[in-house]
């Protein structure tokens, strides 16, 4: 990698198109596993943006995205565990609901 290459920019941001690209590398199946030839896979290119600066512009956007995307995760893990408890409160009968005739 160049030193003007952000590695958040690199990692495993790869577009997908880019991604699909292993397939190209892949020589066979085997004992259903993938044979991988790094010759193949290296010899293509990744484009990144032209400058450092956009690289890390891109990348602490897409940091943002992950560290929201985190906390939604922790939000919704939250609340599916109180609708658990809540589920098996009523299901007990420790809590009681009225219903209007």
């Amino acid at each position: 990698m160049e030193e003007s290459a952000d590695e958040r920019a690199v990692g495993t941001r790869l577009p997908p198109h880019r991604v699909e690209r292993r397939d190209v590398a892949s020589t066979g199946i085997h004992i259903e596993k993938l044979i991988f030839d790094p010759a193949v896979f290296l010899r293509e290119s990744i484009r990144l943006p032209a400058t450092l600066e956009e690289q890390q512009h891109i990348a602490a956007i897409l940091d943002t995205a992950d560290q929201e995307l985190t906390l939604l995760r922790t939000q919704r893990n939250a609340l599916d565990q109180q609708k658990r408890g809540l589920m098996q409160r009523l299901l007990t009968g420790k809590i009681r609901v009225k219903v209007k005739a």
